[in-house]
């Protein structure tokens, strides 16, 4: 007889910075909110945080767009010369301002605005060819997220409700980021997070370190290789540490779907050790995944 077993879990966060003075400091206040839902739950999990935070990160994508619009333009000869720096940042900060121009002149009609305006910062005349190359660089093309800065977090806050139905519990939490686009074609980042949950009796906390290094094999081909460790400790079960590593091959059949192949391997320490009796498990086992998945960006 087989017997059949199935789980779920899911967990959505929302977090927003809201720096002091945007124009003269790195300091800010955060607000963080949680949502998850996990097989046989009596109560879904809710989490409210609140805290402060110094630091910086930027989205430096629409600077990596620039510089592959430049490329493309320069390979074509439309665009010879030099270009200044402060000429890249005037194209970026236009890149960056797609939502505007979209929301100013309507979806169907914007992009000759935006294109044109990213010829003017750039001190040329566009031309056909180099409109439609650099429209198809800028919509058609995928280009990965890059970032730059580093900052840090602390916060109080409350799990107001819990899968087991317990009552709400003080939380505290601290984390940490870092990025850096070693090139136009590599990504490095790293993201850390310890939070903690006070309770008399049993307490527990939980700490996690994500690191991705992501290269640019192609314009349409991303190597992705990513690192996780999650440690979680409480008052009443032994320790848990998982090491996951994850080898990642994305391949953008357009700009908004794309196939990914993932191979890992997982590796679980929960101080339990395998006798061959039900009551214990294999977890310490190195598992071995390969998969293949399809990905639709809606947005």
């Amino acid at each position: 007889m087989i017997r059949q077993k199935k789980n779920y879990q899911a967990l959505a966060s929302l977090t927003n910075d809201m720096y002091f003075n945007p124009t003269r400091n790195n300091a800010f206040w955060y607000s963080k909110a949680e949502i998850g839902a996990q097989t046989d739950m009596v109560d879904p999990f809710t989490k409210l945080t609140v805290g402060l935070g110094y630091g910086r990160v930027v989205n430096a994508t629409p600077m990596a767009k620039t510089i592959r619009v430049v490329q493309e333009l320069q390979e074509r000869g439309l665009l010879t010369g030099s270009v200044s720096r402060s000429t890249y940042q005037d194209v970026a900060n236009i890149i960056a301002r797609e939502p505007e121009y979209r929301s100013h002149y309507g979806s169907a009609d914007y992009a000759e605005y935006w294109v044109e305006d990213i010829g003017k910062a750039l001190g040329i005349t566009l031309g056909a060819r180099g409109a439609i190359k650099s429209y198809d660089v800028l919509v058609n093309e995928r280009i990965s997220t890059r970032k730059y800065g580093w900052l840090v977090r602390a916060g109080v806050g409350a799990v107001l409700t819990n899968y087991d139905g317990s009552d709400t519990k003080p939380a505290l939490e601290l984390g940490a980021e870092y990025h850096y686009p070693i090139s136009n074609q590599l990504q490095f980042s790293n993201e850390a997070i310890l939070t903690a949950v006070l309770d008399d009796g049993d307490n527990g906390f939980n700490a996690s370190n994500a690191m991705s290094l992501t290269y640019e094999l192609r314009d349409n081909i991303d190597w992705e290789n990513t690192w996780l460790l999650n440690y979680s400790e409480s008052d009443g079960s032994e320790d848990l540490m998982t090491n996951s590593l994850k080898s990642a091959f994305r391949y953008y059949v357009s700009n908004v779907i794309s196939l990914t192949l993932t191979a890992g391997l997982s590796k679980t320490e929960d101080h339990i050790d395998y006798d061959g009796t039900p009551q214990t498990d294999r977890n310490d086992d190195i598992d071995k995944t390969v998969q293949l998945g399809l990905t639709y960006r809606l947005k």
